[in-house]
């Protein structure tokens, strides 16, 4: 899993004693933003579990943002929040997402936050939560490819067990009968059913006479 410090991060944040102001933040955001596409393909990158907790998270994120314009507390994001943490800064491409979606990161380590400046458009919100069904179905998408390559690859493995046991046992009773040892037991085997049916030696027709 790439660490967070790998990913593309925005120039270094000013010092404590300055403050950022709308202007600074969506300029730092304009210039250092990543794709929306790209952050879903980086996405992709990660296992399933991974998968379904950052991007749950992240479009619930965005959801609430939505549902919720004017209200700030969904629009900061504390790095030191457990779940988020879990659940988004460890994936492969949440970060990147959020910073695609317009989030900037202020400050550093565990005391850092992503902040949502308050002119971000509104329809790049919408592309987010686009982007992140269509990352989610093609990622579902990809799952049932697996899993039916998988089935028929089992499948064909079953097949050709079954057919090399049909030719070996073929192959073996056509050995034992070719052989022979097998063939005149065989003739001995039949003289010895038919003597044990007809009482004997004798033939059907000198058994009749005597007993006439």
């Amino acid at each position: 899993m790439l660490p967070v410090s790998r990913l593309s991060c925005p120039p270094s944040p000013p010092p404590k004693s300055a403050v950022w102001s709308e202007s600074d933040m969506a300029a730092s955001s304009s210039a250092a933003r990543p794709s929306l596409e790209e952050a879903c393909n980086i996405l992709l990158q990660n296992e399933d579990a991974a998968f379904t907790a950052a991007t749950e998270m992240l479009f619930k994120i965005v959801q609430n943002i939505v549902t919720h314009p004017s209200e700030d507390k969904y629009r900061a994001l504390k790095r030191s929040n457990p779940t988020f943490a879990a659940k988004v800064c460890s994936a492969k491409g949440g970060v990147r997402f959020l910073k695609a979606t317009g989030f900037i990161e202020q400050g550093t380590g565990d005391d850092a936050t992503f902040a949502l400046p308050a002119d971000v458009d509104p329809e790049l919100l919408g592309q987010a939560k686009a982007a992140l069904k269509a990352v989610v179905r093609h990622r579902t998408q990809q799952m049932s490819r697996a899993n039916e390559a998988e089935r028929m690859r089992e499948n064909a493995e079953a097949a050709q067990k079954l057919a090399d046991l049909r030719r070996g046992s073929a192959r073996h009773s056509s050995d034992r009968s070719a052989s022979p040892w097998y063939r005149s037991h065989r003739v001995r085997g039949w003289r010895g059913a038919h003597r044990r049916w007809w009482g004997g030696s004798r033939t059907p027709s000198r058994a009749g006479r005597r007993t006439r």
